[in-house]
């Protein structure tokens, strides 16, 4: 996961430094790519819509703007 995470932030960096790209789009993009992919690998609808929920309702961001993961004491940023 660590590499994921990673690699998607530093798309994301150049993605903020190129003059024909966005951040917002570069992370829609993403998603979008990572849909045809668990649609691909036999995912329902529901179960994708789950998954999203939960995950995004798992995390909280601090006043720093890290993100705190509920339930543990980890942050990431």
């Amino acid at each position: 996961m660590e590499y994921s995470y990673d690699t998607f932030w530093d798309a994301i960096e150049v993605a903020a430094k190129a003059e024909d790209k966005n951040e917002a789009d570069t992370a829609v993009g993403f998603i979008l790519e990572a849909v045809v992919y668990m649609k691909q690998s036999g995912m329902s609808e529901t179960e994708l819509i789950e998954y999203v929920k939960r995950h995004y309702h798992s995390f909280e961001f601090d006043s720093d703007g890290n993100m705190i993961e509920i339930g543990t004491s980890r942050t990431k940023g």
